[in-house]
């Protein structure tokens, strides 16, 4: 047997420092094998080596650019990360390679959201409504997405239309718990079947995007030990990630009758709510996570999300403010400092704040646009081109660059006409 079978085979086993072993011996045999790099990815990444994981996909990709899998997982990673616009490029490729991908849209489509470019999240949440009309994830996303340009009365229709679908999951979830007596049947110890063994196989699956299965295993997985606290969390996540809201609000209201001092559990409760638009109780939760760690960057930046959308905006600055002491690279809270700096009048904070947002993620032209845009409201027309020009050698395909230059070049046009005239 080959290092790479041999590796393969403590994969399945979940040996996984055993795999990680055998897939390195078979990179130094033969380092142009792709499989070899994406399978030691993949070690890496159910190891918790999420920066290792990284490289070995890039090695992939590098040897086979139509690893789809590779690409996806490379984008999880990034997103996991807070590297939006990386994150966006790899599932770019990986919708590019396979339209048919609705994964890596709906990928796409939450990052769009996070960007505030809620018309092009739209746009991909009906594309893969199109493909599947009873997709209720996409359902609650697309809720989001017209709430967020001010369309209420659709986002309400919407996301009544996808509450009444999730109430209705409950035969879809049994046909999958039936496949999971299957996979059972297929390991070869069945007294070494316990619930670490199916946090794993659940932990897998929704590496995979499978998130269902995830779920039928990590509820498998309680029900062997109902104190199992990482299947708790993977449950609970998976909810989440499944935007069963209800069910996963009512999960952690439960996990916090035996575990009030979990942050984890409080923030996680706190973005239900957020989608929920229950915004107040959001905030409370944020703010209880944050009471019980305060360095918890994500809950801050969320807390500053929800100041921000409540008229805030100063407390936002405050939140935002906090994210970047604990983490000054996180670009997209360089860049919710300088939408609310903006918000403020404070101008000179925001151009600043916009460029230190630039620095850290150049690859995104949003930064650049939306400082053009803050000079041409103020009259700076030459500063605002100059903007738009750095944003579409950023990215020469970004149209409401393009647009903003046209409109930004035609009022300079006039301003020099009309001191012309005046002379």
């Amino acid at each position: 047997m080959t290092p790479y079978q041999q590796g393969i085979e403590s994969f399945k086993k979940r040996d996984y420092h055993s795999a990680l072993s055998h897939f390195n011996d078979a990179i130094g045999k033969e380092p142009k094998n792709a499989m070899a790099w994406y399978n030691l990815g993949l070690t890496h990444y159910m190891l918790g080596d999420r920066r290792n994981a990284q490289k070995s996909y890039s090695r992939c990709t590098g040897l086979d650019p139509s690893n789809i899998s590779a690409w996806n997982n490379m984008g999880i990673i990034h997103h996991e990360a807070g590297q939006i616009t990386d994150a966006l490029r790899c599932f770019d490729r990986v919708t590019s390679l396979d339209p048919s991908d609705m994964e890596a849209w709906f990928n796409k489509g939450n990052i769009y959201l996070k960007l505030g470019r809620a018309d092009d999240a739209l746009s991909v949440f009906d594309r893969i409504l199109g493909t599947n009309s009873q997709d209720v994830e996409a359902l609650y996303c697309k809720a989001n997405a017209l709430y967020d340009l001010g369309r209420a009365e659709e986002a309400d229709q919407v996301y009544n239309e996808a509450q009444s679908m999730s109430q209705s999951s409950s035969v879809e979830d049994s046909i999958i718990d039936a496949t999971l007596v299957r996979i059972e049947e297929l390991f070869e110890d069945q007294s070494r079947v316990d619930d670490t063994t199916w946090v794993d196989v659940g932990s897998k699956f929704y590496i995979e995007g499978d998130r269902k299965r995830a779920l039928a295993c990590f509820n498998r997985a309680l029900e062997m030990n109902p104190r199992n606290i990482d299947a708790m969390f993977a449950k609970g996540n998976t909810l989440v990630a499944l935007r069963r809201w209800d069910e996963a609000l009512r999960f952690y209201d439960q996990a916090l009758k035996s575990q009030p001092n979990r942050a984890d559990i409080w923030f996680n409760r706190g973005i239900i709510l957020f989608n929920k638009r229950r915004f107040p109780e959001a905030r409370q939760s944020y703010e209880k996570a944050i009471s019980l760690d305060a360095k918890k960057s994500e809950a801050w930046y969320n807390l500053g999300v929800v100041e921000k959308i409540q008229g805030n905006t100063q407390q936002a600055v405050t939140c935002y403010l906090k994210v970047i002491a604990l983490q000054p690279n996180n670009a997209l809270a360089w860049f919710n400092l300088a939408n609310a700096y903006a918000a403020l009048g404070q101008n000179k904070k925001a151009v600043g704040a916009y460029e230190e947002a630039n620095k850290r993620d150049p690859k995104n032209p949003e930064y650049l646009y939306n400082e053009g845009v803050l000079y041409y409201e103020h009259n700076k027309v030459k500063h605002a081109i100059k903007c738009f020009d750095r944003a579409l050698r950023t990215d020469p395909g970004y149209r409401p660059a393009w647009d903003a230059k046209k409109l930004a070049e035609t009022a300079l046009h006039e301003e020099k006409r009309s001191i012309f005239s005046i002379r």
